[in-house]
């Protein structure tokens, strides 16, 4: 019960629900305590179930915010490539890294095929995992270009194995991670036009076109038109937000009014 009740609070929805409480009570103090109770679950992963979220927490707060800058690096959640699902893309001003976490609950029965399509979209993967799950781990792919990460019991990261870049992109797994707008803009900017086609031949005659460019200037052009989906006040207001929230707020993209008002509930209430 009580990790069910965990996981059901870092939820976006969960996070709505308290917003819309809020509003409906013209600001009631009754939600104070809200910070409390998630501190509270949030301890209860560390301690006792750490879960997919407490690691992709971590990894954002020790990388993004701790190792790199929020104005220089953005992540992606659970990125659908080809079959797989990437956990965690981190991209540091335009170079990707994939990292897919294994905690002490998953086993390795998919890793192999997952990396393949990690590669398609990433010259460097990373598979994260616990101190008691290293060794399996690291007899897999010992002599791969694959880098290990371990979450320590102190929740610490250690780099125990170096990932090497591997160079097998795919223009149809990049082209994939794009939304409409967005490869049109990369096509209009390498070809000064786009497709005059049917509609329903359009998707293709635009992944014909993109397929042309260079696949190394394809793959940077992808991410600088991914970075853009973060907004200015995610990066303004992410450090105010409480460290056991901040994977959650970041994925959740609320707008403007939301972080404030998610600050005054998690402050002032």
């Amino acid at each position: 019960m009580e990790s069910n009740k965990s996981i059901n609070i870092f939820s976006k929805r969960y996070l709505e629900s308290i917003l819309k409480k809020k509003k409906d009570s013209g600001g009631g103090s009754y939600l104070g305590g809200i910070i409390e109770e998630y501190k509270y679950y949030y301890k209860f992963f560390e301690k006792e179930y750490r879960n997919e979220y407490f690691y992709k927490n971590t990894l954002f707060n020790k990388i993004v915010l701790g190792k790199h800058s929020i104005n220089t690096t953005y992540a992606l959640n659970e990125v659908v490539i080809n079959k797989s699902k990437a956990d965690m893309i981190i991209v540091n001003r335009n170079s990707p890294i994939v990292y897919e976490i294994k905690t002490e609950l998953d086993n390795f029965d998919k890793l192999e095929h997952q990396i393949k399509d990690y590669y398609k979209i990433s010259k460097l993967v990373y598979v994260v995992t616990a101190e008691n799950t290293f060794y399996p781990l690291y007899r897999i792919l010992k002599g791969s270009n694959v880098g290990i990460y371990v979450l320590t019991r102190r929740n610490t990261l250690s780099l125990k194995k170096k990932a090497v870049e591997n160079t097998y992109l795919e223009h149809k797994a990049l082209f994939k991670l794009l939304r409409k707008n967005e490869y049109e803009k990369i096509i209009m900017g390498c070809f000064g036009k786009i497709p005059k086609v049917r509609d329903f031949e359009y998707y293709t005659a635009c992944f014909e076109l993109f397929e042309q460019i260079e696949i190394n200037e394809a793959y940077t052009k992808v991410y600088k038109e991914l970075e853009k989906r973060d907004t200015v006040y995610e990066k303004k207001y992410l450090s105010m937000i409480p460290y056991e929230l901040r994977w959650l707020v970041y994925t959740s993209k609320f707008n403007e009014a939301s972080y404030e008002e998610l600050i005054d509930i998690f402050y002032n209430e």
